[in-house]
């Protein structure tokens, strides 16, 4: 059965691993196959996977559901995640 995204969030903001890596089981292939989409690339999305769930992870406590949904705050940290990414990536580019 599927946990509340909010609940397991929560749960993470206590540090509680099992809801952590629930969040995560329940949400990563939207996570991933939207890096994917943009990125491109396996390897460096899934790099980029790894920094948005340290995200979720260290600043779960800055979301508030009377804002978004979880998905959603997630989502914004991915799409922060891969615009840093690639500005990196032109910037590299135009050098």
């Amino acid at each position: 059965m599927k946990q509340s995204h909010t609940l397991l969030l929560r749960l993470t903001k206590q540090k509680n691993h099992q809801a952590f890596k629930t969040l995560y089981d329940q949400t990563s292939p939207k996570v991933y196959s939207l890096i994917l989409h943009f990125l491109r690339t396996k390897n460096v999305s899934e790099k980029v996977l790894e920094e948005v769930y340290e995200d979720v992870w260290n600043k779960c406590g800055t979301y508030n559901p009377k804002n978004s949904s979880v998905i959603s705050w997630m989502l914004e940290i991915t799409k922060n995640k891969v615009a840093s990414r690639l500005a990196v990536k032109n910037k590299s580019v135009l050098n």
